[in-house]
């Protein structure tokens, strides 16, 4: 049983990790691994605790994978964050670079 609990850890770099170390840890992850495998990212965004963090790196995953498409903004909840992400969609000349 012991080692069932080990290789469950072992796998989640994040999961020892507390609060908003945790946190980071995910937004870490999700970032670099969004280009290669977007539905485990998509798993790793569930357990971002903080749901100003989970705005941030939908807001961020937008800018960077999808500057014209309006769907990352509809899962963000914070209203400023919205805002700002629809006017990346309607604006997609502003794109930072990488």
């Amino acid at each position: 049983m012991l080692l069932f609990f080990l290789a469950c850890f072992m796998s989640d770099q994040c999961a020892l990790r507390f609060g908003a170390d945790r946190d980071q840890c995910y937004v870490e992850q999700i970032l670099e691994l969004y280009a290669q495998d977007p539905q485990q990212s998509e798993e790793l965004l569930k357990k971002i605790e903080t749901p100003l963090t989970r705005d941030f790196v939908y807001l961020e995953l937008g800018r960077r994978h999808h500057a014209k498409d309006q769907g990352f903004c509809n899962n963000i909840i914070d209203q400023s964050l919205i805002d700002r992400c629809l006017t990346m969609v309607r604006r997609p000349h502003l794109k930072r670079k990488k």
